[in-house]
């Protein structure tokens, strides 16, 4: 989302208000306690936090932008333990988002952002080395766009070029390795790591692309999956791709709603054929979420065949929407997340032990705040 130094300014002063009148929000349908939410920023400041990732002792790190408005804009590293208590912030000296941020061993992780992949230690505090991509477009909105081997010792990284959307290999050593594309043209969704391979999903005018790539870097399929509310013209973003029991694959995509003038998570579950199963949007998802319209729509598997879908939901008031569906897409459970003025989510994981992360922004008194959020699979607060 590209936030411009207008909205920056009428957030900081909706904020401002909200402070000057003491609201209980508590009072609020999805009102959650700051006791469960982990803030990070100097004051005054605007951060915004991009994404996750569990280290392998249990921690998370997180990534980011610092002083995103300001002189000594950064990108920043959060490092939080398994409860969710702050142990450090790091700094890369770079004015661009932290796209992707993925774990390694020896306590270090990786964060792409559009100067390249870097090599960050976290116990010494400082970037190892940096993996120059050459031209690496900066893909604000989106993550999931890097995965770790730990096979190979490799990063996979989607790619635009003449052969369409492809999958990079690069090694930790900068050594490049194969590069599997799909011979279609589509923006960098998301890859996601199956096992026998990756899946990946790209934006496109007229639909998704989807396709799968062997761990060798063989193509195994590639599927342009057409869908009915796409007019040729806008670009229709995909966040996130999962992958059911059955090999099926689910992608969450924003879809243009003629009902309310804005837009709306539809998800759609497809076979590996490319046949689509079902196709749902969820404006009305029941339960104690009334609307749900906005942008940055996500789906995670939350428990064999269950899944959380999130977004910025702009219909509740500028909240978090989750709406938890089963496989065929029935809802189970729908609700809003808020504490703040304005909230941006920007990615979700499920973590080891079952819960979800959630990592993003959010805006109350004078600061915007990069903020750590823990629920459990029914949807509660854990910290």
């Amino acid at each position: 989302m590209r936030w411009t130094y207008t909205f920056l300014f009428s957030t900081l002063a909706i904020a401002l208000l909200l402070g000057c009148r003491k609201k209980d929000l508590s009072d609020y349908p999805g009102y959650v306690d700051l006791k469960h939410v982990r803030l990070f920023a100097r004051p005054g400041e605007w951060w915004e936090g991009h994404d996750v990732v569990e280290m392998p002792d249990g921690r998370y790190a997180a990534t980011g932008v610092s002083d995103f408005a300001g002189d000594k804009m950064n990108t920043v590293i959060v490092l939080v333990s398994p409860s969710g208590e702050s142990l450090a912030v790091h700094y890369i000296p770079h004015r661009a988002r932290g796209t992707n941020i993925v774990a390694l061993d020896n306590e270090r992780v990786a964060v792409k952002n559009r100067f390249g992949i870097h090599i960050f230690s976290l116990s010494k505090g400082k970037i190892e080395r940096t993996i120059d991509l050459g031209y690496n477009r900066e893909i604000v909105d989106e993550n999931d766009v890097m995965l770790y081997d730990k096979r190979s010792r490799s990063f996979l990284v989607l790619w635009e070029s003449d052969e369409g959307l492809c999958l990079r290999q690069v090694f930790e050593d900068r050594v490049e390795g194969w590069m599997a594309c799909s011979g279609i043209d589509a923006l960098p969704g998301a890859v996601k790591d199956v096992g026998d391979g990756y899946v990946i999903a790209g934006d496109r005018k007229d639909g998704v692309l989807l396709f799968k790539v062997d761990t060798l870097g063989d193509t195994v399929w590639v599927r342009k999956v057409e869908l009915p509310f796409a007019d040729g013209r806008v670009l229709l973003s995909v966040r996130s791709v999962e992958v059911a029991e059955n090999g099926d694959i689910l992608v969450a995509v924003e879809n243009s709603n003629e009902r309310c003038g804005c837009i709306t998570p539809t998800v759609v579950r497809v076979d590996t054929n490319g046949n689509i199963r079902w196709m749902k949007d969820y404006y009305s998802p029941g339960d104690s979420l009334e609307r749900f319209g906005g942008y940055n729509f996500s789906i995670v598997k939350a428990s064999d065949n269950t899944y959380m879908l999130f977004g910025n939901n702009t219909l509740g008031g500028d909240v978090i929407g989750m709406v938890k569906i089963d496989g065929n897409g029935n809802v189970i459970k729908a609700r809003n997340y808020f504490w703040a003025a304005t909230h941006r989510t920007y990615n979700f994981i499920r973590t080891s032990d079952g819960n979800i992360v959630i990592v993003g922004a959010c805006g109350m008194d004078s600061t915007d705040y990069f903020f750590l959020f823990k629920i459990d699979p029914e949807g509660r607060p854990v910290w």
